[in-house]
């Protein structure tokens, strides 16, 4: 159902009973290469395609019945569910990595960084490995998976250079005056 420029692919109907011949309509950029007038297709899709209707009709002397249709479309890749990474506590951070979640019919991915960061490696594919400067205040780390139909829409993720909100504080909840020693604490927090 989904091709891209450049692509092949086959299409098929069941043999009709008497059926001497099946006739074919493409969208446009689509072309038969081989199967004209069987129930068995090969296409050859060039720039021109956009997607369309793939309809096939079984025929013989005393006409033709009706459609059988088929939507295809162009295999533009779909958004990465997600990116992981450090989302907080990067600034002056060195070889920090992200991922893409894996796309399928994704042949590659397309990495940004905002200001004050730069990919040191891995443009091009599911991970990259960043660095941050000593001034990175935040923006956004962008991915869209890219196949020889084009970019899929962007997964974004917010980065910021501070650190991110502590976890919570545990440690004595009552206490006596003149107690000493008490001691409270949180996780580390990245950054």
């Amino acid at each position: 159902t989904k091709l891209c420029p450049g692509d092949n692919g086959t299409y098929s109907v069941y043999p009709v009973a008497r059926a001497s011949n099946y006739v074919w309509t493409l969208p446009a950029g689509m072309s038969i290469i081989s199967g004209a007038g069987t129930n068995v297709i090969t296409v050859d899709v060039d720039a021109g395609y956009l997607g369309g209707v793939v309809s096939c009709q079984a025929a013989n002397a005393c006409g033709t019945g009706p459609n059988r249709d088929r939507n295809v479309n162009v295999n533009v890749p779909s958004v990465s569910a997600s990116i992981a990474g450090p989302a907080s506590g990067v600034c002056g951070a060195t070889g920090v990595s992200y991922t893409a979640a894996a796309v399928f019919s994704a042949t590659g991915y397309n990495w940004s960084v905002p200001s004050g960061a730069s990919i040191v490696s891995g443009q091009g594919t599911q991970s990259i490995t960043v660095d941050f400067d000593g001034s990175y205040s935040g923006g956004i780390i962008s991915v869209s998976a890219t196949n020889a139909c084009g970019a899929g829409s962007a997964r974004n993720m917010n980065v910021t250079g501070a650190p991110g909100l502590p976890g919570a504080i545990t440690g004595d909840l009552t206490i006596c005056p003149g107690q000493a020693g008490v001691q409270y604490d949180i996780a580390t927090v990245s950054g």
